[in-house]
């Protein structure tokens, strides 16, 4: 099977969300799967570099120079594929997919499986991904292709099928849900010992509690929401602590100038996140209502679980909300000052282990592999 993205995914992602699935393939299922990677030619051979030093065996090629012109990189794959042979695809992205399905109708690929991580039509035009254009325009239409003309759709929540039924009068049968997985880095325990506070915040409060927010300054993260519903609660509880993994710049983040001792904003590698993230007591993942958020299923859950957190999580995040009040996960914040009525303690010893115990039998591979077996039947 061939593996299909188009475009640059960044590294937490293309980890976990490409490398790991086609490697568990592979090498549980023994069906190989080769990756074919479409990248900007902008730091085309660094990003090369990395890529290879991920999974040598893939094949990491050029985009054609500007987003807009994505379906001219058919002409590469048509020149590529008779080494590849007549063989299922699986696409990430609609423009992937599309690609994917155009190979099909030449009669050069088997089968097409459009692997849908999010509801990219919705995305760009609510959180502005693209410029106007053309692409933009089109975008609905080239998604509701990938949809409705690949032979197996995998979303990554229940909500997305919801979403495609409603905008692309969906009706596939061979559908899966298989959610944003673990990546093999937080398979290791993490120290649930003694936490080495003092390493972090320059002010030490007797049980202090600390709060963890892992993940990008993208739009869709919703910081001003985050900012919304922890200043109050900074003021209002001296115990706290906020640890920021995060990308986004001392200048921008006003609730670092607030409490300049006791929000830690770092950005450090993927490698090191769950180290850092067993620290806390809570992760948030609070984010505006939106399509994005919608049909979401942030890979950032199963990782705060992973380390021994509780969530705080928005109602409208995918399929998890309701995931957290009926396995007490955490707690749904509807609004943001709703988290001033919550009593906040630090997370014992016990419902970290527990917690972590949930994610490693509800987010990692082998829990889905009745369905990763399904993909490679079809």
């Amino acid at each position: 099977m061939i593996y299909l993205t188009y475009g640059n995914q960044s590294h937490g992602v293309y980890s976990s969300y490409v490398i790991e699935n086609c490697k568990y393939i592979s090498e549980n299922l023994n069906y190989p799967v080769k990756i074919i990677a479409l990248v900007s030619i902008r730091g085309f051979f660094e990003m090369r570099r990395v890529r290879k030093e991920l999974n040598p065996n893939s094949i990491i090629l050029p985009m054609i120079p500007g987003f807009h012109r994505w379906k001219w990189n058919i002409f590469t794959l048509v020149l590529l594929w008779p080494f590849i042979g007549n063989k299922k695809v699986m696409a990430l992205s609609p423009l992937a997919a599309n690609l994917a399905i155009s190979l099909k109708n030449m009669g050069l690929v088997a089968k097409v499986i459009y692997d849908g991580e999010g509801a990219t039509a919705a995305e760009w035009n609510e959180f502005e991904v693209v410029g106007k254009g053309s692409l933009k325009r089109d975008i609905w239409q080239i998604e509701n292709r990938a949809v409705n003309k690949s032979d197996m759709q995998r979303a990554v929540s229940h909500k997305m099928f919801s979403y495609w039924i409603e905008n692309f009068s969906y009706s596939g049968k061979n559908r899966i849900v298989i959610p944003c997985l673990l990546n093999g880095v937080f398979a290791d325990a993490p120290s649930f010992g003694k936490i080495p506070y003092e390493e972090l915040f320059k002010e030490e409060e007797a049980d202090q509690i600390v709060l963890v927010y892992a993940g990008s300054s993208a739009q869709w993260q919703s910081m001003d929401l985050l900012e919304k519903a922890l200043e109050p609660i900074m003021k209002q509880d001296k115990r706290l602590r906020l640890l920021l993994l995060s990308d986004q710049s001392e200048n921008d983040c006003r609730i670092k100038s607030k409490f300049p001792s006791r929000v830690v904003l770092k950005w450090v590698p993927f490698e090191q996140v769950p180290a850092m993230m067993a620290l806390g007591d809570y992760g948030i993942l609070l984010r505006n209502p939106s399509v994005t958020n919608f049909v979401a299923a942030p890979t950032k859950f199963a990782e705060y679980l992973a380390c021994g957190l509780k969530v705080f999580i928005s109602p409208g995040v995918g399929d998890y909300p309701d995931m957290v009040a009926e396995k007490q996960l955490g707690e749904v914040i509807d609004q943001p000052n709703e988290l001033q009525n919550i009593p906040l303690e630090k997370t014992s010893l016990a419902e970290k282990q527990k917690l972590r115990e949930f994610a490693l039998n509800n987010f990692v591979r082998t829990s889905f592999k009745d369905s990763f077996v399904k993909i490679i039947s079809l």
